[in-house]
């Protein structure tokens, strides 16, 4: 892979966006479903309903997770719904990689989706490169213990590229994370976690979990060529959520291969481990297809706004302001706080959570754009901080937005 560069100083193509899936994608995906499953293919309230019950074990009753897999209802449910759904999801952090000029593909992209199931991480990989047309040619290594689900995702993957007119080598390797690991020798530019770690480490305590987890993402980056990350994407829920912060931590203050590119950008302790109720993850703010959505409404799902906590790793320090900027940025970790007279944010970056704070009279006319902000939002600010406070409007500061939560709008002064 070609080293590193400023993507900003090279904009003459622009930079593509996390997107809803395409068209060729579902299409795809609807051939694929009613070839392998024939008459226990599912549609409308029977989707539904698997719908619903996949989502119950994957989130209340993940003990379930194991006695269902590889059977006909959940596998479709996941194929025609949260393959869909979930895709763009990987594509947030591969857009600041790519913004930062962290990642830059070459002619042949090479992807290592580790618990890859049907293929959603690497598919949302590709979805974004091929789009833009930043790269036409994968090399695709996809392991997984469901060997049905890896047969899908052969099946899903081959038809979309020759749809695409994209060229795919896939393999499939039926296994479990720590023992390909130990066998592989392969470097890769991409390595995907799709939802994985937190099943890599269950029946594992919490220190245990952790060391497990760290262990096994410096393995992955030890796969990486030069120039290449490690995406991590795990569930928006607080257990899930705050174990992967305590493994960001742990990784951003050891000796070891693996350097925490994003989401985080202090150097100092992570604020949002201080109190238990407390945890990160981010918001895309994404309008589902139609028929998406309406599988979505009838499971009692969202229809929009994709959540998800994520880790970016690499093996060279940097991160998503790119360099020189390092330690002068915040990140947004709420929506808009609104209360009496005033709008609020809260901001993680260097130091302690702060609080960035602009009284209604100083809203500007026309477009708000700090009530737009949304999780993931990274901003500059330049104000003298009053304790964990930060003061826009009304001549107190200059505050930049780098980039939006939905997906990279382009730099602009914000509220000044």
């Amino acid at each position: 892979m070609p080293q590193p560069r400023n993507a900003e100083a090279e904009s003459a193509r622009p930079l593509p966006k996390p997107a809803p899936p395409s068209a060729a994608l579902l299409a795809a995906v609807d051939a694929i479903a009613r070839e392998r499953f024939g008459a226990a293919d599912l549609q409308g309230p029977a989707l539904q309903a698997a719908v619903a019950r996949v989502s119950e074990d994957y989130t209340r009753q993940r003990g379930r997770i194991e006695a269902t897999r590889g059977a006909d209802g959940p596998l479709c449910a996941r194929l025609r719904f949260f393959l869909p759904r979930d895709l763009p999801k990987v594509q947030w952090p591969l857009w600041e990689l790519l913004r930062a000029g962290a990642l830059v593909p070459g002619e042949k992209l090479r992807i290592l989706d580790l618990g890859a199931g049907l293929g959603t991480s690497s598919l949302g990989a590709i979805e974004l490169l091929a789009t833009a047309g930043l790269c036409s040619r994968f090399e695709v290594v996809a392991v997984d213990i469901d060997a049905r689900a890896l047969e899908l995702n052969a099946a899903l993957s081959r038809r979309y590229a020759r749809e695409r007119g994209l060229e795919l080598s896939l393999e499939t390797r039926t296994a479990d994370l720590e023992s390909f690991l130990q066998r592989q020798r392969g470097h890769y530019d991409l390595v995907l976690l799709g939802l994985l770690l937190n099943e890599s480490t269950t029946g594992a305590g919490g220190e245990e979990a952790s060391a497990r987890a760290q262990a096994l993402l410096g393995s992955c980056v030890s796969r990486l060529d030069e120039g290449g990350a490690v995406v991590v994407l795990e569930p928006a829920l607080r257990e899930t959520s705050r174990a992967l912060q305590q493994v960001a931590e742990h990784l951003r203050h050891s000796q070891g291969p693996a350097h925490v590119f994003a989401p985080c950008l202090g150097t100092g302790a992570c604020p949002m481990l201080e109190r238990a109720r407390d945890y990160c993850h981010a918001r895309l703010p994404l309008a589902l297809p139609d028929a998406i959505a309406e599988v979505a409404r009838g499971a009692g799902l969202r229809d929009s706004d994709l959540t998800f906590s994520y880790l970016t790793l690499r093996s060279s320090p940097g991160g998503p302001l790119g360099p020189g900027h390092q330690g002068r940025g915040y990140r947004v970790i709420s929506g808009p706080l609104r209360s009496k007279g005033k709008l609020e944010l809260l901001l993680c970056g260097p130091g302690p959570a702060r609080q960035l704070r602009r009284l209604d009279r100083h809203r500007p006319r026309g477009a708000d754009g700090l009530a737009d902000l949304g999780r993931g939002a990274l901003v500059r600010v330049t104000a003298p901080a009053d304790g964990v406070r930060l003061d826009v409007g009304g001549g107190a500061s200059a505050l930049e937005v780098v980039y939006d939560g939905a997906g990279g709008l382009p730099a602009a002064a914000c509220d000044t």
